[in-house]
């Protein structure tokens, strides 16, 4: 390279922090001071007087290719042109859970969805528990482990603490059986204080699709394909000073949803969600009572087991379905007030 094509030291200094500019955006630019050499005009009387005036500067040899450079630089700015996290840093920790499962028995509806202190009432050997609402949900402990056998090794072994059911979704379709599903919020984990025994397994049979029913008022739905209803717990995790995990766990502002798979077979449902039999109406249509439940056909004191949930002032929407060579069904969506809820098992009062 001779002294003719030399750039200038600004010019120098901003093809560098050009290519700076280019690799690493606006986060690196070059500013410590450099030395050049000298040019014809640095080295007459005008250079003379300007390093009689500047201080003296620390001289760096900018012989190095691009990539020396980067390494270079990365000795004062951490992690450049890496497409990954340098550190992570472990923070506030929160348990949770979600549990699917069969409903054979009805205590999982007061634990996650009613709250409150369960009535009951036994005839022979079925008894009938009535669920009470209450504004918070319970705090529960839950035992999690993998049992070998009968025996009380475990893989696993770990106790969920102030565990409350944040969302609790109760299904049946007409192809399978009374299911649920939760998702837990807890405040802590204890992996020392818990021994897990040979799970006890419920032989009690749930209840199917094909026993499941619908209500409009009185009016059953004939066409039933599914129903699920989902009560949202909005549940809290509150932290506390000097605490990865939170201090208090608790459930607010809980409300009731629903959806309902039915077949067409008249106008009579559709009419209730526009106000009338002819067009809607501009007055709101008239809250529906809806009774969603399931029954073994079983007389009362003699192995019965149902369930029935009663929401009402439900307000709703349909979504029409129609497909060449299917049947033509409507998807029913909507929300509701908790009412009475039962559920007939063969757990006695003592028992629960």
């Amino acid at each position: 390279m001779t002294k003719e094509s030399l750039p200038s030291p600004g010019e120098l200094e901003k093809e560098l922090n050009d290519y700076l500019s280019k690799k690493y955006g606006d986060r690196v630019k070059l500013s410590t001071p450099m030395a050049f050499p000298e040019t014809d005009e640095m080295s007459g009387e005008k250079g003379k007087a300007a390093k009689k005036e500047a201080p003296e500067k620390q001289k760096i040899k900018f012989t190095m290719k691009p990539m020396e450079l980067e390494a270079y630089l990365n000795d004062y700015a951490i992690g450049q042109g890496s497409a990954k996290d340098i550190y992570i840093k472990g923070g506030y920790t929160i348990p949770k859970a979600t549990l699917d499962f069969e409903i054979q028995h009805g205590r999982p509806i007061e634990w996650l969805v009613y709250g409150g202190t369960t009535t009951h009432s036994s005839t022979s050997g079925d008894t009938t528990h009535t669920f009470v609402w209450s504004d918070l949900l319970p705090s529960l402990t839950s035992d999690v482990g993998d049992p070998l056998g009968v025996s009380t090794t475990a893989i696993v072994d770990a106790v969920g603490n102030g565990l409350v059911g944040n969302s609790t979704e109760i299904s049946l379709d007409m192809k399978g059986v009374l299911k649920g599903r939760t998702d837990f919020i807890g405040q802590n984990i204890n992996l020392s204080g818990a021994t897990v025994t040979a799970a006890t397994v419920n032989t009690g049979a749930p209840l199917g699709g094909f026993q499941g029913s619908m209500k409009f008022g009185a009016t059953a739905v004939d066409y039933l394909q599914n129903w699920s209803i989902t009560c949202a717990g909005n549940t809290k995790d509150m932290p506390g000073q000097g605490s990865r995990n939170p201090q208090w766990v608790a459930s607010h502002d809980r409300h009731i949803t629903f959806k309902a798979t039915i077949g067409e077979e008249n106008s009579t449902y559709l009419a209730e969600v526009l106000g009338s039999a002819t067009a809607i109406t501009a007055t709101e249509a008239a809250a529906q009572s809806i009774t969603f439940g399931a029954d073994n056909g079983t007389t009362l004191g003699s192995g019965k087991l149902a369930f029935s949930m009663l929401l009402t002032g439900c307000q709703f929407k349909y979504d029409r379905k129609a497909d060449t060579g299917d049947f033509v069904t409507y998807d029913l969506t909507g929300a509701g007030i908790p009412s009475t809820c039962t559920f007939v098992d063969q757990i006695a009062s003592g028992a629960w």
